[in-house]
């Protein structure tokens, strides 16, 4: 009897024995179990974000990854309507429209005297070749309205949300008869010394030459200009005046330019830099009928 209590006690050992060796092995195989780490801290204004996350990769994620691998933070900011999630902030445009236009998006905050080019922080003073070319390559006027004027054969681009208005009037302070279109609020018409920064006005002085200009340039300007160019503008030889607004005492970018037996004149003050980008987005879209 005591020959089989001894028997089944060796067997339990060894059995205990050999699970233990078992459970040795298999925690000597184990990864190492690593503790949650930190991938930046969300101020209130940062939207939170890793490149470790696990979710399907795509380019917003790998631009997010490049962005952090290259010390920046993810922040959110207003950008033009077709810009993706973490634009190339190194070049001019991609924020630049008016709040109507533009929509939240990710970003890359590089911070003081660095920009996201799309790969990585660099140096703000110094964009890279391929910075230029991005930006070249993107049409912001892509999905804007098209506004056009069958009497004096013209046609621009404008953002979908910027209210334009259109008339004909005698003019007696120029003694002219004008047709005009204006692109903004006239809601926010200013009083002296509060610019209309959101306002761009395009006269057609009717039968007027460019002999017609020194009186223009007195009454916008009082003979108050910095510098004139010669431009072209539409196919149209036209001059590029820098002046200083009489009525509102603020700098403005005006074009004077002769089609079809009429003076054109865009105008509008540059008090508002992206409001002012967005403008010469327009002008530029400018075209006329052949």
């Amino acid at each position: 009897m005591n020959k089989q209590v001894s028997t089944k006690v060796w067997i339990v050992i060894a059995v205990v024995s050999v699970v233990i060796v078992i459970l040795s092995i298999w925690i000597a195989l184990a990864p190492p179990v690593q503790p949650p780490t930190k991938t930046g801290i969300a101020s209130p204004n940062t939207l939170t974000g890793s490149a470790q996350d696990h979710s399907p990769v795509s380019v917003g994620d790998d631009k997010q990854k490049a962005c952090l691998d290259s010390r920046g933070t993810v922040a959110a900011a207003s950008c033009c309507g077709q810009t993706q999630d973490f634009p190339n902030n190194c070049a001019i445009g991609a924020c630049g429209c008016a709040p109507a236009s533009s929509h939240q998006v990710k970003t890359c905050n590089c911070g003081e005297g660095k920009c996201f080019d799309g790969k990585a922080c660099v140096d703000a003073k110094a964009p890279t070749a391929q910075t230029t070319n991005t930006a070249s390559n993107v049409d912001e006027t892509a999905n804007w309205k098209t506004f056009t004027n069958t009497k004096y054969g013209y046609s621009f681009k404008y953002p979908q949300n910027f209210p334009v208005n259109a008339g004909e009037e005698d003019d007696a302070s120029l003694g002219s008869r004008d047709n005009w279109v204006t692109i903004g609020d006239l809601s926010k018409e200013p009083s002296p010394g509060v610019p209309a920064s959101d306002i761009l006005v395009m006269n057609v002085y009717m039968g007027k030459k460019f002999s017609f200009l020194p009186k223009i340039k007195n009454f916008f300007f009082g003979n108050n200009c910095q510098k004139e160019e010669d431009v072209d503008l539409a196919g149209q030889k036209a001059k590029k005046l820098t002046c200083t607004d009489a009525y509102y005492g603020a700098p403005t970018q005006d074009y004077i330019f002769e089609k079809g037996g009429n003076l054109f004149q865009i105008h509008f003050i540059k008090t508002d830099a992206k409001l002012s980008d967005v403008y010469n987005k327009i002008i530029a879209s400018l075209s006329f009928q052949k």
